[in-house]
């Protein structure tokens, strides 16, 4: 599966789930205005990969990852 998440200004903040049959799942939420956003694609990698190791399934684990990230 591939991840694309859109850039650090895009309002909504969006996450493209491509699974192995080219399945395309949209994630979208409200961006929240930070100035503070140093860090949080390596948090957001780390959280899916935590999720992943618990056996959830891709598009499970990247929702929790990106509630978990805020």
């Amino acid at each position: 599966a591939t991840l694309w998440v859109s850039d650090p200004w895009h309002n909504p903040a969006i996450a493209v789930i491509r699974n192995v049959s080219y399945k395309e799942i949209v994630l979208s939420a409200e961006r929240i205005d930070s100035k503070n956003t140093h860090g949080t694609g390596c948090t957001l990698a780390s959280a899916i990969t935590a999720c992943l190791a618990k056996g959830k399934d891709i598009v499970a684990s990247v929702k929790e990852a990106k509630e978990f990230v805020g």
